[in-house]
């Protein structure tokens, strides 16, 4: 009689990724609290984020970074830079992380990972700033024949312009705002030369601008899905003295679109995301749009990142036909990546989510010095109850919103946005421009801290 033999079969260990996300983007606070895998959270030593996130976060999953005195006030500085200018790229090592989800990635931020061997979690870096390009998005959507304003390329001279102004010229690589002119007259661009706001040797985006109403939409992928959310409306605030108008936040569509804007936000970004699938994009892909009084739309730029309506996205599934993306965020990126398989598709979803992004300003007319901060976390619409550190309690059972800033005392801020406010609630009116609640709470912040 034998005796079996017992064979082992060796299997290669598979390291568990261990990701780390920043504090000071409240979209990945609830995105790393629910996630099944290690994450931690970064927040730079002593600053009202770290103070914050310790309430309610345990403090082994809390990596303290020491930003140097270049990186500036943390509310304007971005993630690039405090990775430059701390002690950051030692403390991940130190923690073994391999992972880091940042909010947007620069050229240099996307050298250090390769040189320090840290994946960011997000789509491919060559393929995201190719969508960011103006130019290259613009010839995107020609291509695939997507409803778009006219458009001409502008070098050197205006030479023969194949449509009249206004206009709206931009720098292809420019970020929100910056970059951006409004030109209604020929010679303002002679101008921006002379000033050397641009550069005519560098070849800029010039498109017809649009009358109507602007949008955002997001656009999730991952393998298996394509899912469109809800769209929201940019606000602004009323005109100043210059006649420039201010982005103020945005506010979650409560008006239904007619159907024939319905058809085609679905034809036309259901068709952008089936492009993007086939190219294996990951994340999601932030597209501004025009919805003209004919009830047509005119896509005009792709943000391919997390954004500041993606907090909204992820806390109340509603937004996205009910997809809990806080646990496909992650799961997406680090199953395999079969984007074989045909994609389950989500068309625009109907919500009855009400919310507002709402940004809080300082006095235009004065240099403000911040005197208090302000508890993050979870207000009462009233004010009337103390505000709860704990955001992942964000719901809608009644009207909440949340505070959130990264502003310091001390800090001098010259006309600027220096709070955010997160609701359940509008806090814009139909005109696109703050409502009385919007207001008074604009007016209790910045009366308890300026």
């Amino acid at each position: 009689m034998t005796s079996a033999k017992t064979i082992t079969i060796l299997l290669p260990l598979v390291k568990t990724p261990k990701v780390a996300v920043f504090a000071g983007d409240i979209d990945s606070i609830v995105l790393g609290l629910s996630s099944p895998l290690p994450v931690y959270f970064l927040a730079a030593h002593q600053s009202v984020v770290l103070r914050w996130i310790s309430q309610f976060i345990p403090s082994s999953r809390i990596l303290t970074y020491h930003p140097q005195p270049k990186c500036g006030y943390l509310n304007n500085c971005n993630i690039a830079l405090q990775v430059k200018y701390s002690d950051i790229t030692s403390v991940l090592k130190q923690n073994q992380v391999t992972h880091l989800l940042p909010f947007k990635i620069k050229p240099s931020l996307y050298r250090w990972s390769l040189q320090n061997h840290i994946s960011l979690v997000s789509t491919d870096y060559s393929r995201q700033s190719r969508l960011e390009n103006k130019i290259y998005f613009d010839r995107l959507l020609a291509k695939h024949h997507l409803p778009k304003p006219p458009s001409f390329i502008f070098h050197r001279r205006l030479n023969n312009p194949p449509f009249s102004t206004p206009y709206v010229l931009q720098k292809p690589n420019s970020w929100s705002g910056e970059g951006t002119f409004f030109i209604d007259h020929p010679d303002q661009i002679d101008q921006l030369i002379q000033n050397k706001k641009i550069n005519p040797r560098l070849r800029y985006l010039i498109r017809q601008k649009i009358t109507g109403t602007s949008y955002g939409i997001s656009v999730f992928i991952c393998p298996g899905t394509i899912a469109l959310s809800r769209c929201r409306r940019q606000c602004f605030l009323p005109e100043d003295s210059s006649g420039v108008k201010k982005f103020a936040g945005l506010q979650w569509e409560t008006e239904q679109f007619s159907s024939k804007t319905v058809d085609q936000i679905n034809q036309s970004f259901l068709k952008i995301g089936q492009l993007l699938y086939q190219q294996q994009y990951f994340g999601f892909a932030n597209f501004d749009f025009i919805v003209q009084n004919d009830g047509s739309i005119s896509i005009i730029e792709c943000n391919p990142r997390l954004s500041s309506a993606t907090f909204h996205i992820f806390q109340f599934p509603s937004l996205i036909s009910d997809l809990n993306l806080k646990s496909l965020f992650f799961d997406g990126f680090f199953q395999t990546k079969n984007y074989r398989q045909p994609a389950r598709v989500y068309s625009y979803p109907s919500s009855s989510f009400t919310g507002s992004v709402f940004h809080v300003f300082t006095p235009s007319s004065t240099l403000s010095t911040i005197k208090s901060t302000m508890p993050l976390g979870l207000y009462s619409a009233d004010l009337n109850t103390p505000p709860i550190a704990d955001i992942t309690r964000f719901s809608i059972q009644s009207q909440q919103f949340v505070n959130f800033s990264e502003v310091e005392v001390g800090e001098k801020y010259p006309d600027s946005d220096f709070t955010y406010l997160y609701s359940n609630f509008p806090l814009f009116g139909q005109n696109n421009q703050p409502n009385s609640t919007g207001q008074k709470l604009s007016r209790y912040f910045c009366r308890q801290q300026l």
